[in-house]
């Protein structure tokens, strides 16, 4: 395995390599676990402290074309697909279906900008297929949420309607909740 020279004189692995490796074995790094954050949902907890540079998670999914990507969002809308260009082509890579995943982490970090962002996207190649790495953008402490930059303006959760549309829902859910017990 190459190492990367530290001003120490420790070598350390090199993320790119080690991303290769868990990519090729299908599993995520055994040091993050999956919370529930309100307005959000789940999201992806570190437990342990990241170093900046370091390979996190991939973000699985099936790769096709843009084209294909487009046409079922237009069927039916994701927050789970990825749109990207490599190479000179366009692509999506799609990770709408949880199932077909296992219990791969990457597609459940959240979207986070400025100083709350702590990881971003990198595509490179493996085996002549494009594969998008979650890298560390900074030091990340043990218990803190994975953040990267989705690169879009309007996503429904930091719009005022839709926090009040789940604030309403969640009303209901307990109105209910208290009916039923009560018998009502």
């Amino acid at each position: 395995m190459l190492t990367r020279r530290r001003h120490c004189g420790v070598g350390k692995p090199n993320p790119l390599e080690v991303a290769a490796q868990y990519t090729e074995k299908e599993k995520d790094p055994p040091h993050f676990i999956v919370k529930l954050f309100e307005n959000k949902g789940r999201g992806i907890v570190a437990q342990r402290d990241i170093s900046k540079g370091e390979f996190l998670l991939e973000y699985p999914g099936q790769l096709i074309s843009a084209q294909e990507g487009n046409q079922r969002e237009e069927e039916e809308s994701s927050g789970f697909r990825v749109f990207f260009k490599h190479q000179g082509q366009s692509y999506c890579l799609d990770a709408t279906d949880e199932c077909a995943f296992g219990d791969r982490l990457g597609r459940l970090v959240n979207h986070g900008q400025g100083r709350e962002e702590n990881a971003r996207m990198k595509i490179l190649d493996m085996k002549s297929h494009p594969h998008m790495w979650i890298i560390a953008t900074k030091n990340i402490s043990k218990g803190t949420e994975v953040l990267y930059n989705y690169g879009v303006r309007e996503l429904p959760w930091k719009k005022k309607h839709f926090r009040g549309q789940v604030q309403r829902e969640e009303e209901e859910e307990r109105h209910k909740s208290t009916n039923r017990k009560e018998g009502l």
